[in-house]
């Protein structure tokens, strides 16, 4: 057994951590230990043989190293003394020193601490886990010196070479602690959603009297329970992210069906959980099937020898007449984008909580084999001048608003029907009936429906080829991508290319626009990546890159560009321009094959002078929708402009709820307004940049720390089924190899080294916000006096709602880091408006 002794830095009292009672340390969110309250100023080692691992630059906390695979230790003087900036403290020691019982490391002037209104107790921890035993030696009165925890390192119990050795197990530890939690919240029936912030775990519970609080908090990662309304926190501490995922991998791995879904305040906030629901998941498949489709437009010939290629997206062509091997390479390239939408239907029903089975059998009708060859049954044909529809039976491999409406459809048709099919015959009828009804509707009514919705937009957008200087282009490659959306835009495309389909040597300049728009938005992610500071939207940003180069968007479109907004509008802006160079500038025109991306050259004809526009228009998008992004898009609100966002809002209510001039109410809180802008002053604002620059490596670290655990972890996996295998084979020699190797992993992980870089990195953020703290509630009293100039007024229940608008705008960096919750129920200027014209209507029914 490997144990560590930790010992008294200067005289003074002991006490266990948890009666610390300042809802980090003694919440234990930074590992478990003592604190003590200094009676002497000279703080020396804690350990009597190691490093100084580091010494934070405000000199008020310092992490000591006793060896390689061991937690570091903490020892954080004070509470809050990180807003001291380091006056009280001289430090003895620097980074990377070693040190012993007899190492000075600083001295604190405890009375210039608790004159500033600190406090001097004095947290020593470390994060422990099964493979740790943490034991308090003593606590009350101690001297600098004496003994007062040990930290023992559990070893593996080893087998007897004489025996059958058995093979080792292996359940990833979180994946085991994710079970548990599960069990013990009341499953999948009991919670509406999940998330995880910097140290806790959060459920969204439904029915708290379901959770099991006894057994979550003997969990040994467990540091707590607290609940926030019916918010399960569950406090973890620096391994949450290991938690969360490992809960998100085991509901995935269950296959459930039951609800997940939030139910948020907004109908901003309920679209954008809806979007996110339905495009996260589809991604990898989305990215998958757009590198497949673009490798196989690269080098399909050159890897199978054959020198013709199966045009893309073709479904009607006789496959027969082409190499076996050149057939299966395009079936297996293009359903990944060709059947789009039925990974739309499958995860609008998921969301729902809705069968998913049934949900892959509504989708394979509605992309029913035997209609996406492009036959349809013809009812009625529409025609609104060039531009016609056909009014019957069809399929919809690409569509998307026809497949989630059917979603919605089956989802509440299942739900009707369950009210009153008999219990006896449910499972006999019921699914049948909801699949007959929603394919029945979606094939007669709902794709019928847009039908009329492409005749109209599909006409429109035939006039912009009448409009001059390359607007008509540029128009239509700003409303291309908002096309695909819709799912309208295969239908759009083929209206208005239709005289080039019936005449090849027809040119129609607007339809580059369907290139441009891809460039556009292309743009737009690489601006996205650029600006974001969040590490892993950059890495799917970038990941979705290369199917744009050859004209697929959907990746960069649902998984980065839409979820955010403005980078989606920015790519619609680059891809105006792009319009414009192409044929404003150079009168570019468009000539089948319709070759997409990089190949779009393929549709250029003319001489060099057309080259050169069609390249100068593509990095003309790219480039427009990149800066574009980077000017209007950022992680979180600015908090200088929100707050004068803010004013101005304040200062149109308080007019209209005193039918004041909008100048007067400017003139008469210019002082308060003033001082609420002016105290965002650029000391200020350089020590948030300076914040959130310590944030953004947290973020990196746990991203990080999380690849190299993941890795160990699939590792240790694949060695435990080699032993279990060779144990079945009765080949105990291997089994011990497999073993040792299995121990071996650990020894030699780099995982270790990063959890304690990200450890060292959450005390830091954990010391931001006791800054960042102290910063917003003096913002929020100044909120607070001028909101009081509507303590009087009738409809002040609702004004007074601009309080959280405020609190969202100084809060902005600890909700974008998920630090904070995001207040929903802001005020808008709407609100008083119609208890103003309620409060009216009322006056005049009175009179009447």
């Amino acid at each position: 057994m490997n144990v560590k002794k930790i010992y008294a830095p200067c005289d003074g009292e002991v006490f266990e951590i948890s009666k610390l009672n300042d809802g980090v340390f003694s919440n234990k969110m930074l590992g478990d230990g003592i604190y003590i309250k200094p009676s002497s100023e000279v703080f020396s080692s804690i350990i009597d043989e190691g490093k100084m691992l580091q010494v934070f630059d405000t000199k008020h906390a310092y992490f000591f190293e006793v060896e390689k695979n061991f937690p570091p230790i903490l020892m954080h003087i004070g509470l809050e003394t990180v807003t001291l900036n380091g006056v009280p403290f001289n430090t003895f020691i620097e980074n990377d020193t070693k040190v012993d019982l007899k190492s000075k490391i600083v001295k604190a002037d405890l009375k210039y601490i608790l004159k500033n209104k600190c406090k001097i107790e004095t947290a020593i921890v470390l994060e422990t886990n099964q493979e740790f035993d943490l034991k308090i030696i003593k606590t009350g009165k101690v001297k600098q010196g004496d003994l007062i925890m040990e930290v023992n390192q559990l070893e593996v119990k080893k087998q007897k070479d004489n025996n059958p050795v058995s093979p080792v197990s292996f359940a990833g530890k979180y994946d085991v602690i994710a079970k548990t939690v599960y069990d013990n919240v009341g499953g999948e029936k009991n919670f509406k959603d999940f998330s995880n912030c910097m140290t806790r775990l959060r459920l969204d519970v439904i029915d708290k009297s379901q959770v099991n609080e006894d057994v979550i908090k003997k969990i040994p990662i467990v540091k707590g329970v607290n609940w926030a309304g019916n918010e399960l926190q569950i406090i973890v501490g620096g391994e949450v992210y290991k938690v969360k995922d490992a809960f998100g991998q085991y509901l995935l791995n269950k296959d459930k069906t039951s609800s997940t879904e939030v139910i948020p305040v907004t109908f901003k906030t309920k679209l954008m959980s809806f979007i996110q629901a339905v495009v996260i998941p589809m991604i990898p498949a989305l990215i998958g099937g757009s590198m497949l489709q673009a490798f196989y437009t690269i080098f399909g010939d050159q890897l199978i020898g054959l020198y013709q290629a199966i045009p893309g997206g073709t479904f009607g062509t006789a496959l027969l007449d082409y190499h076996w091997a050149n057939v299966m390479f395009y079936i297996i390239a293009y359903p990944g984008t060709a059947f789009v939408g039925i990974f739309f239907l499958y995860n609008t029903i998921k969301y729902l909580g809705g069968n998913t089975v049934v949900a892959v059998l509504i989708g394979v009708t509605l992309i029913s084999p035997y209609l996406f060859s492009g036959i349809e049954i013809v009812w009625f044909t529409l025609k609104v001048g060039q531009i016609q529809a056909n009014f019957g039976i069809k399929g919809y491999p690409t569509s998307v608003i026809p497949l989630v409406a059917a979603g919605f459809l089956y989802y509440y048709t299942d739900k009707f029907i369950k009210t009153w099919m008999p219990t006896s015959v449910d499972i006999i009828f019921r699914h049948s009936l909801a699949v007959l009804f929603t394919c029945s509707m979606t094939f007669m009514v709902l794709g019928n429906a847009l039908s009329v919705i492409e005749l109209t937009i599909g006409y429109l957008i035939s006039l912009f080829a009448y409009i001059p200087f390359g607007l008509g282009t540029a128009m239509f490659a700003f409303i291309w991508q908002p096309l695909v959306l819709t799912g309208a835009h295969s239908a759009v495309w083929t209206a208005v290319a239709l005289p080039a389909l019936n005449n090849s040597a027809v040119g129609i300049p607007v339809l580059f626009g369907t290139v441009f728009g891809v460039f556009g938005q292309m743009g737009a992610t690489i601006g996205v990546a650029s600006r974001t500071n969040n590490a892993n939207l950059r890495s799917v940003a970038i990941g979705a890159i290369p199917g744009a180069i050859f004209g697929i968007t959907e990746p960069i479109i649902y998984a980065v560009n839409l979820p955010k907004v403005k980078p989606f509008f920015a790519g619609c802006v680059g891809a105006f321009f792009g319009g414009i160079i192409y044929t404003g500038v150079f009168q570019g025109n468009w000539f089948l094959p319709n070759a997409q991306g990089i190949f779009s050259f393929l549709s250029v004809q003319g001489g060099a002078l057309q080259y050169i526009g069609w390249t100068l228009a593509i990095l003309t998008s790219i480039g427009v929708g990149c800066l574009f992004t980077i000017m209007i898009y950022n992680d979180r609100p600015n908090e200088l402009k929100n707050t004068k966002k803010m004013n101005k809002l304040f200062a149109k209510t308080y007019a209209i709820a005193y039918n004041k001039p909008l100048s007067e109410v400017d003139s008469q809180f210019k002082d308060e307004f003033d001082k609420l802008v002016s105290y965002l002053d650029k000391d200020k604002f350089k020590s948030i940049s300076e914040w959130e620059k310590i944030m953004k490596d947290l973020v990196k670290a746990s991203v990080v720390a999380q690849k190299a655990n993941a890795k160990d972890e699939k590792q240790k996996d694949k060695l435990s089924k080699k032993a279990n295998h060779a144990y079945s084979k009765k080949n105990y020699e291997m089994v011990r190899k497999y073993n040792e190797l299995f121990n071996e992993v650990d020894k030699n992980s780099k995982a270790f080294e990063l959890d304690k870089i990200y450890f060292q990195k959450q005390v830091e953020v954990n010391d931001i916000i006791s800054n960042l703290n102290k910063f917003q509630n003096e913002y929020l009293l100044i909120v607070d006096n001028l909101l009081n100039s509507f303590s009087e007024h009738e409809f002040k229940d609702k004004i007074l709602l601009l309080q959280n608008n405020y609190y969202n705008t100084i809060h902005s960096l600890d909700i974008a880091y998920q630090v904070s919750d995001k207040k929903d129920d802001e005020f808008n200027i709407k609100m008083i408006k119609k208890l103003q014209g309620e409060k009216l209507k009322n006056e005049k029914l009175k009179i009447s």
